[in-house]
């Protein structure tokens, strides 16, 4: 069936750190405050950068808001998958 190759396909390249579009990230939280600061910055503009922190997975991100995952059960597999591969998208799908 096409929909189920294609759902393979998807997952093979949206659940792999590293692979296809999925890319590796920080997770949930930084390491430290200084990921968020660079050298032009001082300690006021942390608060307005820390609101837009930067993200890495742009398309996946993209992808997690066509999908439905209570119209079908890939599609609920997918964006479970996809969530744990990247968990930096948690805060923002939720």
């Amino acid at each position: 069936m096409a929909a189920d190759l294609v759902h393979h396909f998807l997952l093979a390249i949206c659940t792999r750190p590293g692979t296809g579009v999925c890319f590796t990230d920080r997770g949930w939280y930084p390491k430290s405050n200084s990921e968020y600061l660079d050298d032009s910055e001082s300690k006021e503009g942390f608060d307005r950068e820390y609101s837009r922190t930067k993200i890495y997975n742009h398309i996946l991100a993209n992808v997690l808001k066509g999908l439905r995952p209570s119209a079908d059960e890939r599609q609920q597999e997918l964006v479970l998958k996809m969530l744990q591969a990247a968990p930096e998208l948690v805060p923002g799908y939720v």
